[in-house]
């Protein structure tokens, strides 16, 4: 009778819980590229799911990115079935991509890429989210996979448009937590004693202080930044530079991500 009672209870407590949620991401979740030139972003199901079908509907700022269209994702790779695939602009701003099997017994089992969408980088900097206004996946027999989420990505169009690599005994810059909210940690190193500063800026060009200023070596130093003004008052979420000057040398420029 008690084990009975228990097995009641374990499936009201199990009634009552909320439904597991499943979470699509983008890859990457951010990036930047130089003006004029291409990119792409992909879909992601990190889960082992069968599924027939991903659609979304996504916003982004017309003025930083183009939108070029849409490829199947690597889930589909192999899968012999028909496949319908197709990225319209509903209007400036705002697509709508879609992948679809067709067939009776079709699906893709993942994880894996399920849809990229291509985009070519407008001539003047910026940035832009990718917001998902909705977002669709159905299962093998054609019925909504409940519960789903896919979050935003952001896109920048800068100049230089990647993290400078490390040159092996050269100078180097990296920044970690990157996405962070709301302090990060820059640590910089060189090949030799030199005067050096580092510097934050925002996608405008805009001066944001002085993170550090010394003599640079092989020896690592450190500087945090909050995502703050000069005077203290917090800046929005979006992608940031930080740019070391070593005396002799070009300097480095990477970016960081403040998620507010």
């Amino acid at each position: 009778m008690k084990r009975l009672a228990l097995t009641i209870l374990a499936a009201v407590l199990a009634a009552a819980l909320p439904a597991h949620s499943l979470e699509l991401r983008w890859e990457p979740r951010w990036q930047s590229v130089a003006p004029g030139a291409d990119g792409s972003v992909a879909v992601v199901l990190d889960d082992a799911l069968d599924i027939r079908t991903i659609e979304v509907f996504v916003e982004y700022d017309p003025e930083v990115v183009t939108s070029v269209g849409s490829s199947a994702g690597s889930i589909y790779d192999g899968v012999g079935c028909f496949l319908l695939e197709d990225c319209e602009v509903e209007e400036p701003g705002l697509f709508h991509a879609y992948v679809v099997l067709m067939g009776g017994v079709c699906y893709a089992t993942g994880p894996g890429e399920l849809l990229v969408w291509h985009f070519t980088a407008g001539s003047e900097t910026g940035a832009t989210d990718l917001t998902v206004l909705d977002v669709y996946l159905s299962n093998p027999d054609a019925e909504p996979i409940p519960d789903l989420s896919l979050g935003a990505a952001t896109i920048a169009v800068c100049d230089p448009p990647s993290d400078a690599p490390p040159v092996p005994g050269g100078t180097s810059l990296r920044v970690h937590p990157n996405p962070f909210n709301p302090r990060t940690t820059l640590t910089a190193s060189g090949s030799g004693a030199r005067p050096a500063r580092l510097e934050a800026y925002d996608l405008a060009g805009r001066h944001l202080g002085v993170l550090w200023s010394g003599t640079l070596g092989p020896r690592p130093v450190s500087a945090d930044w909050r995502g703050e003004m000069p005077d203290g008052r917090p800046l929005p979420s979006g992608t940031y530079l930080f740019s070391l000057s070593v005396r002799g040398e070009a300097p480095v420029v990477v970016r960081g991500l403040l998620l507010r």
